[in-house]
């Protein structure tokens, strides 16, 4: 699992039996659907020099944030000056063990709220409203940043939280740039669902995303490769037709799911 002591990227054993879930009631937003929340900031990435410690969800002023589990509140920072975070709360979820049976508090925060109607000490259900989203603190704009925290007593490790959160589609985390590769070789990507379902790559997923068939059949198709499932040297082998001309072309432009 990907992991942050500090500055620094690391990996640590999984932690088990974490419900943690998407902090807003609608479904994280696909590319081209803005006026929904959707992640802008991934963990870890780079910016200034240090690497971000969460998740930047970016959506209107007022957007409910909901608790992503069961905890209690730790702290509820109700001012809006007096900290880079500023209106937050932080909830304590109680003690999970790792991969290798050490514990550990898991916290989670949200940062920048506009407002919050819980009080410390109050304990609190997955899915109940914890405040409002905002701008308030060290902010480029309202959003929400949802951060992972595990605590051994003495050291707090940022982990990622994409690692736990189901909702969150494919879609919802492509960059800029990733995003103009996608809409650049769309039609390609229509033409490859139609043979990728045929072929019975579109099986059903366990949890349908929320997106058109064209995507599911693309997201399918990366996970196949990641998977080794459908490598480039078995595409390379296949007889000549409209599947291997669509999947190599995919490959030579770089696109992998």
């Amino acid at each position: 699992m990907r992991a942050l002591d500090g500055n620094t990227l690391i990996d640590v054993p999984d932690i088990k039996d974490l419900g943690i879930r998407w902090p807003i009631a609608e479904p994280p937003a696909p590319f081209g659907a803005p006026e929904r929340p959707g992640i802008t900031q991934l963990f870890a990435n780079v910016v200034n020099g240090f690497r971000h410690r969460g998740l930047d969800i970016g959506m209107v002023t007022g957007t409910s944030v909901l608790a992503a589990d069961d905890g209690a509140v730790e702290v509820a920072w109700l001012a809006s000056w007096g900290s880079d975070y500023g209106r937050h709360v932080v909830l304590s979820h109680g003690t999970y063990s790792d991969a290798l049976g050490r514990s550990y508090v898991i916290r989670t925060l949200y940062w920048h709220l506009d407002s919050s109607g819980v009080v410390v000490g109050q304990r609190v259900h997955r899915g109940q409203v914890l405040g409002h989203s905002g701008n308030t603190g060290l902010s480029s704009g309202p959003h929400l940043h949802l951060e992972v925290q595990r605590w051994d007593g003495w050291r707090v490790i940022k982990l990622d939280p994409q690692q736990f959160i189901r909702e969150i589609d494919d879609m919802a985390i492509m960059t800029d740039d990733a995003q103009r590769d996608y809409m650049a070789i769309l039609p390609q990507l229509k033409a490859l669902a139609a043979v990728a379902r045929e072929g019975g790559l579109t099986a059903a997923e366990d949890t349908p995303a929320p997106n058109d068939p064209e995507s599911r059949a693309f997201r399918r198709f990366g996970r196949l490769l990641a998977a080794g499932q459908l490598t480039e040297t078995e595409i390379r082998a296949m007889p000549d037709g409209a599947a291997r001309a669509l999947l190599l072309d995919l490959i030579n432009l770089g696109v992998d799911g």
